[in-house]
């Protein structure tokens, strides 16, 4: 069989429908999570999606920490809202466990919660 001949110049297709900008930034960044940081970075982009927007309001992560070369049984450390520090224990078994369905392993084992206002909520009050 021989190959239809396609000239280097030639227009590209349109798409009828502009894509929506998460549809890039996956398409973008997915190829950089090929190395050890693809739990951390998909975690922080993923954030909303993992853990419903309901608490992604009030919940930040901050950083995800590993031991050594494995990318299971990490230490998350999250911001939250001061009014929701004290009922944190109670949460993040929930939590672990939405993160855990999210990538198919327990990716992390341990929270530590920092009662600060997350970030969102700064950029809400700065108008930006």
């Amino acid at each position: 069989m021989t190959r239809a001949y396609k000239p280097r110049n030639a227009p590209r297709k349109r798409r009828l429908f502009p894509r929506s900008l998460n549809d890039v930034l996956v398409a973008t960044t997915d190829p950089l999570f090929k190395d050890k940081q693809q739990v951390t970075l998909r975690l922080m982009r993923d954030w909303a999606r993992i853990v419903g927007e309901e608490n992604a309001r009030s919940i930040q992560p901050r950083k995800l920490m590993f031991q050594g070369e494995s990318m299971a049984e990490g230490t998350l450390h999250l911001e939250v809202a001061p009014a929701l520090a004290p009922e944190m224990p109670y949460r993040t078994e929930d939590l672990r466990e939405r993160i855990a369905c999210y990538f198919g392993f327990n990716a992390v084992a341990r929270i530590i919660v920092h009662p600060h206002a997350p970030l969102a909520k700064y950029h809400a009050k700065q108008g930006s």
